[in-house]
């Protein structure tokens, strides 16, 4: 969560035909400004971030 009038640092990923920008702060070092170079995937979340290792839905229903 960012508050009104913080600044941060964001990479422009996108702009569309309308030129609506398309930004993410996830693949930029807050501290120094630093590309990280990991694209977030798409419908938002992970970038930078290694994939979590996930079970199927059945062992999870099972659970406690």
């Amino acid at each position: 969560m960012v508050s009104e009038g913080q600044t941060v640092r964001v990479k422009v990923l996108a702009v569309d035909d309308r030129g609506k920008v398309k930004l993410s702060m996830r693949v930029v070092n807050q501290e120094t400004g630093e590309d990280l170079g990991d694209m977030p995937r798409e419908g938002g979340g992970g970038g930078g971030r290694p994939p979590r290792e996930r079970r199927p839905r059945s062992e999870e229903a099972n659970d406690g």
